[in-house]
């Protein structure tokens, strides 16, 4: 049976021809032949749109992993950049030749072997990591972490990253990190790198280790967002270097999130999980990505995109609330069933056309009647719960809070409240004791605060 890469040349070679067809475009280039006297010829190469979207999923499918992060049309780009690449194999048979059927049909088995071969040493199969760096202004590092796909540094000790030949051109203090750039600078606050071999993988990544980055503060510093300049952008530093300002990778957060020893743990797992295969760990990956896009969004816009990430965590199958809920329960416990079922049916709303805002959905109100609490809250809780617990497995914790001193002394003058909000979702447990029958019914309705004080959850947190 032919190889992965033999196939691919197969399918390449059929998309080009030397004339024009039915579709297509054409494409003009110099290459230069190995040990010719000539030091470049020119010649041109008409590829078919529909032959080469084949070629595209098939390579995307079965080629280097990194290209499914790449869309159809990148892939036929560097298909096209492989083909012009190594053409000077090709020119022994085809240079100044006219011939009506592609090239597939015209070079002979042993060109097309000396072609694959080629091939299958371009990035589409065999790609080498660069570092593309993200700099970060609103998340400091206390504790430098690194490990084989990222590492989260302070920005003076970036250098460590790189080897010796290249530490020379940087400037870790500064945006970009270029020694001989000499116009707009901005001052990173933390570096955060990914070794990848395209920008489009280094940037899914990204989402995912700042998806869970996001999880670190509690759910309502996660949320307070403030009115301080943001920046962003990325530099690719491998040889040469490409770099852009753009935007920020995080939402301007009130509170800065702060990356330190305690934190080392959790990005070991994640280390795993993104170096794993498997397509459960592939599915974890992909609900920290959702997590991390309904991070800057407003409650409304956010709350679809929490869902999503459920639905990656526990559901393969379209609309399946039971697994999402049964899902859901395995990983945090007695959670209420009811109260968690109507949550999603919220979700159901919001989804699947009912409600294009979930303030349009009239089981949004349902839910506060029923439970005297926010369902965009409360979701936002389960969710965040649920990653910590099912990726990290316990092994990423909140933050503690910020001004817990100040909190306390104010609350001990009588100046604020014991707690900042009611009850939500995760301080109801399903499994009472029947003696406390009749008043865990109440509790349900009300949101007691008996249940809290008495189960201790709140003890010593600003919020919940």
């Amino acid at each position: 049976m032919p190889s992965v890469v033999q196939r691919a040349t197969e399918f390449l070679l059929a998309a080009a021809f030397t004339h024009v067809g039915d579709d297509g475009a054409s494409h003009s280039f110099m290459f230069s032949r190995p040990g010719s006297q000539f030091s470049s010829i020119g010649t041109q190469v008409f590829f078919s749109d529909r032959a080469m979207i084949k070629a595209a999923l098939f390579v995307r499918g079965h080629g280097a992993p990194h290209l499914q992060a790449f869309s159809v049309e990148d892939v036929q780009r560097s298909l096209s950049d492989a083909f012009i690449e190594n053409y000077h194999l090709l020119s022994g048979e085809t240079l100044f030749q006219r011939f009506r059927e592609s090239y597939a049909l015209f070079v002979s088995e042993n060109t097309k072997r000396a072609f694959a071969d080629a091939l299958a040493l371009s990035p589409l199969f065999a790609p080498e990591s660069e570092p593309t760096v993200f700099p970060l202004v609103a998340v400091q590092v206390n504790s430098d972490f690194s490990c084989r796909q990222f590492f989260l540094r302070k920005p003076e000790t970036l250098q460590t990253e790189f080897p010796e030949v290249e530490q020379w051109r940087l400037r870790p203090l500064q945006f970009p990190p270029i020694s001989d750039w000499k116009h707009r600078v901005e001052t990173p606050a933390a570096w955060l790198g990914i070794r990848t071999p395209a920008l489009q993988s280094s940037r899914k990544v990204k989402r995912a280790i700042l998806g869970a980055v996001a999880l670190t503060p509690s759910h309502s510093y996660r949320h307070m967002f403030s009115g301080r300049t943001m920046w962003g952008g990325y530099c690719t530093i491998a040889g040469g270097w490409a770099f852009t300002f753009g935007d920020a990778v995080t939402p301007p957060l009130a509170e800065t999130i702060t990356i330190g020893e305690r934190d080392h743990a959790w990005l070991g797992e994640l280390s795993k999980l993104l170096a794993s295969n498997k397509k459960a760990d592939r599915r974890l990956v992909t609900a920290l990505e959702y997590y991390y896009r309904a991070w800057p969004l407003g409650g409304s816009e956010r709350f679809p995109i929490l869902c999503m990430a459920l639905d990656a965590a526990y559901s393969e199958v379209a609309h399946a609330t039971a697994a999402v809920v049964d899902g859901v329960r395995e990983t945090l416990g007695s959670i209420d069933k009811k109260r968690l079922r109507d949550l999603l049916e919220i979700r159901a709303s919001v989804i699947h056309g009912g409600a294009p805002d979930v303030y349009d959905s009239r089981k949004y109100g349902k839910y506060y009647t029923a439970y005297n609490a926010d369902p965009i809250r409360d979701l936002g809780l389960v969710v965040a719960q649920c990653l910590r617990t099912k990726v990290f497995g316990g092994t990423l914790q909140e933050h503690p809070e910020p001004y817990q001193d100040i909190i306390a002394e104010a609350r001990a003058q009588g100046q604020m409240p014991t707690t900042f909000c009611g009850s939500t979702i995760l301080d109801i447990v399903e499994d009472v004791p029947p003696a406390n029958l009749s008043r865990w019914k109440i509790a349900r309705r009300t949101g007691a605060k008996w249940l809290r004080d008495a189960a201790h959850i709140l003890d010593d947190r600003s919020e919940c």
